[in-house]
C-alpha cells in the first residue's frame, strides 16, 4: 500500500470516530424528509396514558418505520387555535402534557441523523425550552436550550429545537423545559441520513487523484 494510500484511509479513520451533534435552530435549518404526524394520531382532546405509537410519513427510506412518544404521565392531543390557545401556527397539531410533567421523549425504531419539533410551555409568558439528543442506548449525546416567550396569540413564533449528527446515532430526543412547567410540542421532523462533511469530500477528491497517479504509473 502506498504512503498516499494510507494517509488518505488514516483520514477516513478518523472522521468516523468524531462524530458530532450539532443544533439546528429552524425546520430548514435541519432539512427533513418525513415526520410523526400528529395529525394521524387521534382526535383534538384524546388523551394518551404516557405513550403514543406513530407511523412515520414521508420518504426516509429504510431509516426507520415507527417511533413512540412517551411522558412521565398522562398526555393530550390538541389543534392550536381550535382547543388549544398558544404560540404554535394556527391549526397545528400538538400534544401537551396536560399537567402531569414537563417533558416528552420520543424514540424512533432506528437510529436518525436528525430530529426536531417546535416547542412551547403551555403557560403565557417567558420560558427556556432544552432539547437532548440520546444514542440507542439512552446516552445522551448532547443538550441544548432555547429560550421562547408564550404571548399566545397562535401566530407561530413557537422555537423550533433540533439536533443533527454527522453519523446516524440519534435513536431519540428528550424534550423539557427547564425549571418545570406543561410542555406542547407539535409533530416531530427526522432526517435519516447525514450531510456529507467538507472533509469527506475533501477525501474523496484525494481517492480520486490517487487512483489517477497509480493509473498513470501503470
Amino acid at each position: 500500500m502506498s504512503r498516499f494510500f494510507a494517509s488518505v484511509l488514516a483520514l477516513s479513520v478518523m472522521a468516523v470516530g468524531q462524530a458530532a451533534v450539532s443544533f439546528v435552530g429552524s425546520k430548514a435549518e435541519l432539512d427533513p424528509h418525513a415526520k410523526f404526524d400528529l395529525a394521524y394520531s387521534g382526535r383534538p382532546g384524546t388523551t394518551y396514558a404516557g405513550s403514543l405509537w406513530m407511523v412515520l410519513h414521508g420518504d426516509a427510506g429504510p431509516a426507520a418505520l415507527s417511533g413512540t412518544l412517551t411522558a412521565p404521565g398522562p398526555f393530550q392531543r390538541q389543534d392550536q387555535g381550535n382547543t388549544w390557545q398558544g404560540d404554535f401556527a394556527s391549526g397545528e397539531p400538538i400534544v401537551w402534557t396536560a399537567g402531569h410533567s414537563n417533558s416528552f421523549t420520543f424514540r424512533t425504531d432506528k437510529p436518525m441523523a436528525g430530529m426536531g419539533t417546535y416547542v412551547s410551555a403551555a403557560a403565557r409568558g417567558a420560558y427556556t425550552a432544552m432539547i437532548e439528543a440520546m444514542d440507542r442506548d439512552d446516552h445522551v449525546l448532547a443538550a441544548f436550550t432555547r429560550d421562547g416567550f408564550n404571548d399566545m396569540m397562535g401566530d407561530g413564533d413557537a422555537p423550533y429545537l433540533g439536533v443533527v449528527s454527522d453519523s446516524r446515532n440519534i435513536q431519540s430526543i428528550r424534550l423539557s423545559i427547564v425549571g418545570g412547567g406543561d410542555l406542547a410540542i407539535s409533530s416531530v421532523d427526522v432526517r435519516p441520513n447525514p450531510v456529507p462533511e467538507p472533509q469527506l469530500w475533501a477525501m474523496a477528491s484525494l481517492g480520486g487523484v490517487w487512483w489517477l497517479r497509480r493509473r498513470h504509473i501503470g
